[in-house]
């Protein structure tokens, strides 16, 4: 009986944690979109060609950040989430180690990430970059901003753990995600350079890394990087694969952006990129879901997951799709008012917004299940679902973007979304 009450006892905790995880989602949204809509701003300050490759750079440099976090940021998530003391929220000392290990492997990745931007943006392998895909100085800048935000991503996963889903809603996402173009557009108001546009987002997200690790230090007084021992065994193992599908996973939503680019050209990727914004935040609802769930499905004892399981996973994506539709009538109803405001240049095919949005609408109905796949361990098949979402991905965008234009982009998107979301649901 004292099992079966216990169980019941930690349900409740879980759903409470799942409420107050939802209230901050609802918050951060608010925090995510002040980027985007700064992005509309800088957009009507930059000329298409010059935003288009802003746009392209900034999203390869968030992309192949996983490389540099290379999943850690899960790992610390679930390790930590299962290793806090008494769980009052004071941090066990094997989950300090665990981050300092974690940090100074993503600092080592960091440091060879610059090294390979150098080799292929300098001399002589730069030479061969073609000059549609704008300045190579310029994206070279932007690429810069890949060790800021590998660090912020893999500390951000260590508050996962302590149910603090706010550090990574509101300080990585909404503080340092609006601080860049907001750098952005005061270069262009200073009448700086086209550098300082470029120059925006290392600048942001290297302040970003900075503050997050000294907030980290007052959560994790005992943490000391340098120090620390070897990463607890299991982490890398199953870190990496989640790593890899944050990689494939970031590809199979900014590829089609790169395929306008290289299919059409800067001014469309531009226009696309910005709808790709616009259309993120409901997106960002379903993401924000698996630093709430990965620490409730972690702690789970067994007999304790089927019924937990359900209350978790129905709570979510009912909460997930009432927000998203909800975001979703602005967008399907006024997308060339929204569209304009960066300017008539941007008001190309404003039925993409449209297309974009339904793909996130199935994310956010079926996709629930990949965050529970990670709170179980079973990171190789969230990776098996991704590898098979971009390959959909890219031959969609193949075949279609030529013909369709920037819709044909949008379609494939949606196409492998919907995909992915089936391989979670299959593998559980």
């Amino acid at each position: 009986m004292s099992g079966a009450a216990d169980a019941e006892e930690r349900l409740a905790r879980d759903l409470a944690f799942l409420r107050r995880g939802t209230l901050i989602n609802v918050i951060g949204f608010g925090a995510r979109n002040v980027a985007p809509a700064l992005n509309i701003a800088l957009a009507a300050l930059c000329p298409p060609e010059l935003f288009g490759v802003y746009v392209s750079a900034q999203l390869f440099a968030l992309t192949f950040s996983k490389l540099v976090t290379a999943g850690l940021d899960r790992g610390l998530m679930r390790h930590v989430a299962a290793r806090v003391a008494g769980g009052e929220g004071a941090p066990a000392e094997s989950a300090e180690e665990a981050i300092g290990a974690a940090l100074r492997r993503v600092l080592l990745l960091a440091v060879l990430s610059v090294g390979i931007a150098l080799l292929a943006l300098g001399p002589p392998m730069g030479a061969l970059w073609p000059e549609r895909m704008g300045d190579r100085g310029f994206v070279l800048l932007v690429l810069l901003g890949i060790p800021g935000y590998g660090v912020m991503q893999l500390l951000a996963g260590a508050f996962d753990g302590l149910r603090r889903p706010e550090v990574r809603e509101l300080l990585v996402y909404g503080l340092v995600g609006a601080l860049a173009p907001l750098l952005g557009i005061l270069s262009r108001l200073a009448g700086l350079p086209d550098w300082g546009v470029a120059a925006s987002l290392p600048l942001a997200t290297g302040l970003g890394a900075i503050g997050l690790f000294v907030l980290t230090r007052r959560a994790f007084p005992g943490l000391r990087p340098l120090r620390a021992g070897p990463l607890p065994a299991g982490m890398w193992a199953f870190s990496l694969p989640l790593g890899f599908a944050d990689l494939v996973t970031g590809l199979m939503l900014r590829i089609d952006v790169w395929m306008v680019l290289a299919l059409l050209d800067a001014p469309r990727a531009a226009v696309y990129g910005l709808m790709a914004m616009l259309v993120a935040g409901t997106r960002s609802i379903r993401q924000s879901y698996d630093q709430v769930i990965v620490p409730v499905v972690a702690t789970l004892r067994p007999g304790e997951d089927g019924p937990a399981l359900r209350s978790v996973h129905g709570y979510a994506v009912h909460l997930t799709t009432c927000i998203q539709l909800a975001i979703g009538v602005l967008l399907l109803f006024f997308p060339v008012e929204l569209i304009s405001l960066a300017g008539e240049a941007y008001v190309v095919q404003p039925e993409t917004l449209g297309v974009l949005l339904l793909g996130n609408l199935v994310t956010g109905l079926l996709g629930m299940s990949g965050a529970i796949l990670q709170g179980f361990g079973a990171s190789r098949p969230f990776l098996l679902a991704n590898l098979v979402a971009i390959a959909v991905n890219a031959t969609l965008n193949l075949a279609l973007i030529p013909r369709l234009g920037i819709v044909g982009a949008g379609l494939a998107t949606g196409a492998a979304k919907h995909r992915k979301s089936r391989g979670f649901r299959a593998a559980l």
